[in-house]
């Protein structure tokens, strides 16, 4: 099951509701009226955008066509990544970084409610308030406490690494969660875990032109959908192998291999940071794009 940011935190959000609605039914209702709300808004407000039309030509085939236009946004993404720029190494390695990340998200994601129901016996009330109580918080800390860290004191990488830090060490409590009071203190050790996510894309995005943000974010959705495939074929299949000797063992090797990341987003925005001085200055205020500075790419 392929699983987004956005399908988790409905997931959560309709988990919560439930705790109210004493039912499906109500809830569902509510998560219909909301999006009705949000296509009308877009109909309303959202202006669109003036483009030509590619037409066809008449001789050509539907398939051929979308084939050739694949091939194009193929090509695109490929110049993307290995046009020469300053920390174009920096680049792909970031992204290879936060694709680790976003394959040990989802896969955790696929498991953690039957991992909770196994160790804890949590149902279905219990899993909608731990997941309401930990993304209410994750969301409230990237909204307040991330700007206000942005602005005074870090860098988008440094905020990054410190979303890692603590997610690794929310991920070993996890593995050897025993009672619903640990399981619930879990909650406040994942306010940082949004850092991760929110750091990573500004950190990327610093290193390429302005004119490019649309093909990097696109290359991050590709790459996101991809980990999510993959993800889900590894550990819904692994994880139930673990029920019979220690069921949080995915949750050990998934910090394990946070280390990976931490690593590659710490020494990257030190590296830029070093040879971009002015970027720590100000933070927010100061020049966070590494596109105009002539040098050679690592």
């Amino acid at each position: 099951m392929v699983r987004s940011f956005d399908d988790s935190n409905r997931v959560c959000i309709s988990s919560a509701l439930q705790q109210v609605a004493c039912g499906y039914a109500v809830t569902f209702l509510i998560i219909l009226g909301l999006q009705i709300l949000a296509l009308i808004y877009l109909l309303l407000l959202a202006k669109e955008t003036e483009f030509e039309p590619v037409r066809p030509d008449e001789h050509t085939s539907l398939i051929s066509t979308t084939g050739k236009q694949l091939v194009t946004v193929i090509r695109e993404f490929y110049r993307v990544l290995t046009k020469p720029r300053p920390f174009r190494l920096i680049l792909a390695l970031n992204l290879l970084a936060f694709g680790v990340e976003m394959l040990i998200f989802s896969g955790l994601s696929d498991i953690q409610y039957s991992y909770l129901r196994y160790k804890l016996k949590f149902g279905d009330k219990k899993y909608g308030w731990f997941s309401g109580l930990s993304y209410g918080i994750t969301t409230a800390a990237v909204l307040f406490l991330y700007p206000l860290l942005r602005m005074k004191w870090m860098s988008d990488g440094m905020l990054a690494t410190v979303g890692l830090f603590f997610k690794m060490i929310s991920l070993f409590m996890f593995a050897f969660v025993q009672n619903e009071i640990m399981a619930y203190s879990i909650a406040v050790v994942v306010m940082f875990n949004r850092f991760v996510s929110t750091g990573f894309r500004a950190f990327i995005s610093s290193l390429i032109d302005m004119q490019e943000q649309g093909k990097i974010f696109s290359v991050i959705s590709l790459l996101e959908g991809i980990t999510t495939l993959i993800a889900t074929s590894i550990y819904n299949n692994l994880y139930p192998k673990t029920l019979s000797f220690f069921p949080g063992l995915l949750y050990l090797i998934s910090a394990a291999l946070l280390l990976i990341p931490l690593f590659i987003v710490s020494t990257s925005d030190f590296m830029v940071r070093k040879r971009r001085p002015e970027v720590s200055e100000g933070i927010l205020n100061s020049r966070n794009d590494v596109i105009d500075e002539a040098s050679d790419s690592y």
